[in-house]
């Protein structure tokens, strides 16, 4: 079998890489969205992956970037999220991979990761579950509203949505803001949302403001699809306004819809009481999206129980 290497001790071309996992997935490989990703990630710039190298061709290839999680009990651990993998359709069906990801694994345990996390695919997840240690959390399955808006809410002309800038201010601003409590969830501070939502590469975020006066309340980033579907990546509570967070959801709901958007998507923990006064409004579970799961590393203590883990569309490089 071919030596297992790693990026940050050997670097490779992006050339070569990007010609493997295009045969490998029979798509254009888009270098903007890997170098920001990789060498632009706010966590931590260093690549972390391993691969496999046979006749000047990369034959399998796995990669992690570094996120820092919050735990429930508000500690701070670094997480890895698994967001690129492939081999060579010459090499398949040899076990090769099973040996470059447990190789990677095993380093960043050692270098002081807790944990790998991924939102795989139905592709992934069988030699994840069976060959990799995956512990599954839970499937993930959009959340969806179309159009109708069941619960009447308030007539509180004190309290405004309106559409507002995406800039580093709103970023600065809600990197304050709460997203959830008690939970595992990705670190959503300024420095994070910045790049994760204004260097974006590919896509364009749009947002809605709630305020009283000129206080803002809470802020909902989005994505625009399809010209009248949109994907909500994050909803930003002012801590303060906690108690009014039902309220302040549901005007940005409303504001959506006004705007002539017909369908709205979010991930939504169903043992959240967000998930209960969604419903209220209009929201149902459809199709499947992910499985969310991860792999132990250094924290052994890591929860598979989904209560416990707040996810959005923002986690994923897929939206």
């Amino acid at each position: 079998m071919p030596e297992v290497k790693f990026f940050w001790e050997e670097p490779i071309s992006e050339t070569l890489i990007a010609e493997s996992w295009e045969k490998a997935y029979q798509r254009k490989f888009n270098l903007q969205a890997w170098n920001w990703r990789f060498r632009q990630n706010p966590f931590d710039d260093k690549i972390y992956s391993s691969y496999a190298f046979e006749n000047n061709t990369v034959i399998c290839y796995y990669a992690v970037s570094p996120v820092l999680v919050i735990k429930p009990d508000n500690t701070i651990v670094k997480a890895g999220l698994m967001n690129m993998a492939f081999t060579h359709p010459d090499y398949r069906d040899s076990g090769l991979f099973v040996a470059v990801e447990s190789s990677l694994n095993n380093k960043l345990m050692d270098i002081g990761f807790d944990f790998i996390f991924a939102f795989a695919n139905n592709n992934s997840h069988y030699s994840q579950k069976k060959y990799l240690n995956w512990n599954d959390i839970g499937i993930l399955t959009s959340f969806t509203l179309h159009s109708n808006f069941k619960k009447k809410i308030s007539d509180c002309t004190d309290i405004v949505a309106r559409d507002i800038a995406v800039d580093s201010s709103l970023m600065q601003s809600i990197s304050t803001f709460t997203v959830c409590s008690d939970k595992y969830h990705i670190e959503r501070s300024s420095e994070y949302l910045e790049w994760r939502v204004l260097k974006h590469p590919i896509n364009n975020y749009e947002a809605v403001g709630v305020y009283t006066g000129d206080i803002l309340k809470a802020v909902c980033i989005y994505k625009m699809f399809n010209s009248d579907e949109i994907d909500i990546m994050e909803i930003f509570i002012a801590p303060q306004f906690l108690a009014e967070t039902e309220l302040l959801t549901a005007k940005i709901i409303r504001h959506l819809l006004s705007k002539g958007i017909t369908t709205i998507n979010i991930w939504s923990n169903l043992f959240d009481s967000e998930h209960l006064y969604l419903e209220k409004i209009g929201f149902v579970e459809e199709k499947f999206s992910a499985y969310l799961g991860f792999i132990r590393l250094a924290d052994q203590s890591i929860s598979t129980d989904i209560s416990q883990w707040h996810y959005r569309f923002l986690d994923s490089d897929v939206y």
